[in-house]
């Protein structure tokens, strides 16, 4: 997974105090209208969503041409976006007035959260090293454009290995006369699907898309559309299913080469498509798909799942943030890659309620393209995977094995592990118990970390405790379930995102304190509703991403610390928020 690119060529230099003025490029986040969820409690019982959505799009639009759409009754959420000639024109919203409407329309309080959505266009994602596939008919059946591990490419797999791998062929033993995860739902949200040897046409196929909905085009075929182009990926859907729950051995007819073996053969997956790559510069489809399959049935999933694999990653989102919130609750394990080639854990991959993966290779080191921070859980294997592979040859598709590289497939592969863990336990009373008082994910972060191997030169603190092991894992005892966490206050959930930004910082109030120039008590009142913005510029932004992590060392920030994080980010952002930094 690429994960978030930054995508606006910063430099940001301190020179005797005067930094030189950030230069964006033309591709940076463009943005594309505002999601807008009701408070009900606050709102008039009688007052129709479609009425208040249309008062909305007046209010925001300002007398420009603004428009409802993807109206959601059940969750109560719509999306406003500008006219096509208003974004599309010589003088489109930057992404500073984006932020500025949404407070705005913040400011009504039948709104529960409005954020900005935005589009990225030209620029480039996931790594492509191995990628490329050859027809099934003939050999190799490896990616050529870069030199992967000899004996990752003699064994299809190396990945479920006890020396080099996650240790998942010796899991499986715990399961006899069953498919190891068995009577486990996970769900999938991804680029969709397509039908390759490896994961369909079985007898009982893994894939259920009966079960899924497409979120893109908003109907119930979760088929990948195979659009191609910039920051779009087509296929990775497949590709990350397969190392879920691909039946062992080779499915794809003719060749010579050992097939796909997914971790959970047993599981059953639920595609989900929400988006055409894996750069998630707007959350919305994402978050819709975790909440419901989260609280199915009576959504658009139409079965509630055990494990939600996320192999996608981008900004920070409010709606995405409360919904991996409600599935920790629900019991539903959310499993998320920390990000490639970036040096920062991506969303949603950096909420505490996921389990954030890094990546791993077959000498049992950290993949160099993996992204670091305290936020990883764990590394698993995710350079030089193994992968069913469907590319298209003119108007015909053609199916292909293949290896890939990237923390999506670390993500796959303890999805995977999740899926074998809750089969094994689901029916004792204590998993029960942690899965009533939503505890399973720090249950099982727990236990990930107790019982990791150790990896070659692993930096510990940038990338987990180790490298997974399924098999002492399944043989880990329960643990006693504790009382719920306590419920945060609405300005904890605000500053979340904010505050991960000081990664290693043991204060990091004080440290947005000192950022905004204020006592540490008046944070939660003057800045908790810009935090968001902030991640946001960090994430997309050199500037602002460098002026931060000078902040987030372990000493007090210095005077030319503050001005250059201050400086990049008042050039960018927007007027609430340049209103709110000191000059």
């Amino acid at each position: 997974m690429r994960a978030v690119t930054v995508l606006l060529a910063l430099t940001c230099v301190v020179a005797a105090g005067h930094p030189t003025p950030p230069q964006p490029i033309a591709s940076g986040p463009k943005f594309r209208g505002l999601v807008v969820k009701i408070a009900r409690s606050r709102t008039e019982a009688d007052r129709d969503l479609n009425e208040l959505a249309k008062e909305a799009a007046a209010r925001v639009g300002s007398g420009q041409p603004w428009r409802v759409r993807s109206v959601q009754t059940s969750d109560g959420t719509f999306r406003l976006a500008p006219s096509v000639a208003e974004y599309g024109g010589e003088e489109p919203i930057t992404p500073a007035e984006g932020w500025q409407r949404a407070y705005a329309l913040r400011a009504d309080s039948r709104f529960e959260s409005v954020e900005p959505a935005f589009a990225v266009d030209g620029a480039r994602g996931e790594t492509t090293e191995l990628e490329e596939c050859v027809a099934a008919a003939r050999a190799p059946e490896s990616g050529a454009a870069a030199a992967p591990s000899p004996g990752a490419t003699q064994d299809p797999e190396w990945s479920l290995s006890a020396d080099h791998g996650a240790n998942v062929l010796e899991a499986w033993k715990r399961f006899q006369g069953v498919q190891p995860g068995h009577d486990v739902w996970v769900a999938h949200p991804d680029t969709g699907y397509r039908q390759h040897p490896e994961i369909w046409g079985m007898r009982d196929s893994p894939i259920q898309p009966q079960l899924g909905w497409d979120f893109v085009d908003d109907d119930n075929d979760p088929t990948d559309a195979f659009e191609s182009g910039m920051l779009r990926w087509p296929r990775h859907g497949t590709k990350t299913s397969s190392v879920i729950v691909s039946p062992r051995g080779r499915q794809l007819p003719g060749g010579t080469i050992g097939g796909i073996s997914g971790v959970a053969p047993g599981a059953k997956l639920i595609p989900l498509r929400v988006a055409n790559g894996v750069v998630l510069y707007d959350q919305t489809n994402l978050a819709s798909a975790i909440r419901a399959a989260a609280t199915a049935p009576g959504t658009l999933v139409k079965h509630k799942v055990d494990v939600i694999s996320i192999s996608l990653g981008g900004p920070p989102s409010r709606a995405l943030q409360d919904a991996v919130e409600l599935a920790e609750r629900n019991g539903v394990i959310v499993i998320a890659a920390a990000g490639n080639n970036v040096k920062t854990v991506v969303w949603p991959a950096r909420y505490p309620n996921v389990i954030a993966l890094a990546a791993s290779n077959f000498d049992n080191r950290v993949w160099s393209g993996s992204s670091k921070g305290s936020m990883v859980a764990i590394g698993a294997p995710g350079e030089s995977v193994w992968i069913a592979n469907p590319k298209m040859e003119g108007d015909t598709a053609v199916n292909c094995l293949s290896m890939s590289s990237g923390t999506s497939y670390a993500t796959a592969t303890a999805a995977g592990i999740a899926a074998l863990w809750v089969s094994l336990h689901r029916t004792e009373p204590r998993f029960q118990a942690l899965a009533k008082a939503g505890r399973l994910t720090s249950a099982f972060r727990g236990i990930l970390g107790s019982t990791k191997r150790p990896g070659t030169n692993w930096d510990t603190k940038e990338y987990g405790p180790g490298i997974i092991d399924a098999a002492a894992v399944l043989a880990a005892p329960l643990p006693a379930p504790t009382e719920s966490a306590a419920a945060r206050t609405p300005c904890d959930a605000d500053l979340e995102a904010l505050e991960s930004l000081f990664d290693g910082v043991t204060n990091r109030r004080a440290r947005v304190a000192a950022l905004f120039g204020i006592t540490r008590d008046a944070v939660c009142q003057r800045v908790s509703r810009l935090g968001d913005e902030v991640a946001f510029h960090y994430a997309t932004n050199e500037g602002v991403a460098a002026g931060l992590d000078r902040m987030s060392r372990r000493a007090a920030p210095t005077a030319a610390d503050l001005t250059a994080a201050r400086y990049a980010l008042r050039a960018v952002g927007s007027e609430d928020l340049g209103n709110a930094l000191p000059r």
